[in-house]
């Protein structure tokens, strides 16, 4: 194929299969409808072009997080929301999570702890932790964590729709 049609677009400016050359030759009306499908075949190849170059920024971001394989902190999620437009932070961010029922909203020791309904649909897990500070009386913490779904959900939630509550 490169040895053929490369080198005759080269030459002629066009290439045509020996089926299509003797469907139009001869035939104007023929001769029209190619050129016009032609021009149409570039136009919808402009317009689809042009929705690749705007979407760029948005495929390599969402690649980028399609390859991390672990969770991430709800303030990093609020920081890479923010960083696409939608103003927020990590307490706005939370706030946002508890109007959705995604985290528990009672106060008290499982304040901002996944729900059921986001831990099944596999958005946030609880991470649990070891602190120990200088006193030397260990502790556990928590913290709430955004999965790879997770991300990829609240990405398009937030950037994608907005957010009706």
């Amino acid at each position: 194929m490169f040895e053929t049609v490369l080198p005759t677009i080269g030459l002629h400016g066009a290439y045509m299969t020996p089926e299509t050359l003797a469907l139009v030759e001869g035939n104007t009306s023929k001769m029209s409808e190619l050129i016009k499908s032609l021009k149409e075949a570039n136009s919808k190849l402009e317009i689809l072009q042009s929705e690749i170059d705007q979407n760029q920024h948005k495929v390599l971001f969402y690649d980028t997080i399609a390859n991390v394989n672990d969770t991430i902190s709800v303030g990093c999620l609020a920081g890479v929301l923010n960083a696409n437009g939608y103003t927020t932070g990590q307490n706005r961010l939370f706030a946002d999570l508890r109007r959705l029922k995604h985290v528990i909203k009672r106060p008290g020791s499982r304040y901002n702890e996944p729900t059921q309904q986001a831990t099944d649909g596999g958005f946030l897990k609880t991470v649990q932790y070891l602190i120990e500070p200088d006193s030397g009386k260990v502790r556990l913490g928590k913290s709430t964590r955004v999965t790879r779904k997770g991300q990829e959900y609240y990405l398009d939630l937030f950037l994608g729709t907005t957010l009706n509550i």
